[in-house]
């Protein structure tokens, strides 16, 4: 396994002033041998510049118990019901690694590899669930560890897509994406009926795409969205023009044109 991995590109990357955050939590019980080395081809490491910016932290359960709750109960605990095969097994967890960076208007998506080669370091040394804390999205381990390191970067690995199921008066059933703050851009919010759940879908997996991919979107930017529509973007008001969907991100809000 000595290919080298190819990093992922942004083709259409424009220099923003925005920093992209990353954020996984691996979660496991009992000691982590962490003395084998970072196999670059096997994990899917770009190279060590992919890992300049990423720091490890391990924080054991003891050390700050309700912190550590937190990312196991309450909605968190809900979303690992859906994702996870056994969630009981995170009440055992007596230790979570924090991975995490900040990196400034970046040209390409090498520290996204980099992050999630050490989750799946981490899940090969024993931990056994990784959340994506921006996109709220729990990984098994052992799905994980299947995805193969020269995997072609994928979008909907990264965001969420959400449609929340109540709607919110004069707004409607409140359509998100969730995870954009990886690539220091904004998220998408949009309020429409159930009927165009699946409409919405598309467009904002449409737009994300070519955000992840490094295009900027400004308020007042008009798009062409299928089915004869059009939607204009404006800035995201939290409880303003919008239901506060707690995105810890800003926003773009799409609103027919």
């Amino acid at each position: 396994m000595s290919e080298k991995i190819t990093v992922w590109p942004r083709p259409l990357h424009r220099p923003s002033g925005r920093a992209a955050s990353v954020v996984l939590f691996a979660f496991a019980t009992g000691p982590v041998d962490l003395s084998a080395p970072l196999d670059a081809a096997r994990f899917g490491l770009p190279g060590a510049e992919a890992i300049s910016a990423i720091e490890v932290r391990e924080i054991p359960a003891a050390t700050n118990a309700e912190w550590f709750d937190g990312w196991r109960t309450g909605a968190q605990r809900h979303l690992a019901e859906r994702d996870l095969p056994d969630v009981t097994r995170l009440d055992a967890a007596d230790r979570c690694f924090v991975i995490s960076g900040d990196v400034p208007d970046p040209a390409d998506l090498g520290y996204l590899q980099g992050a999630w080669a050490y989750a799946q370091w981490l899940v090969d040394r024993g931990c056994f669930a990784v959340l994506d804390a921006h996109s709220h999205q729990w990984w098994d381990g052992a799905g994980l560890a299947a995805l193969p390191g020269d995997r072609p970067f994928a979008l909907y690995r990264e965001v969420n897509v959400i449609a929340e199921t109540t709607p919110s008066a004069h707004f409607g059933h409140a359509v998100h994406t969730r995870g954009m703050a990886k690539f220091g851009r904004p998220d998408l919010i949009a309020g429409i009926e159930l009927d165009d759940v699946r409409w919405m879908h598309a467009v904002m997996n449409a737009i994300a795409t070519q955000l992840a991919e490094g295009a900027l979107v400004e308020p007042g930017q008009v798009f062409g969205a299928g089915e004869g529509r059009r939607l204009v973007a404006v800035e995201y008001e939290p409880d303003g023009n919008g239901p506060d969907v707690e995105l810890n991100n800003d926003a773009l809000l799409l609103l027919p044109a």
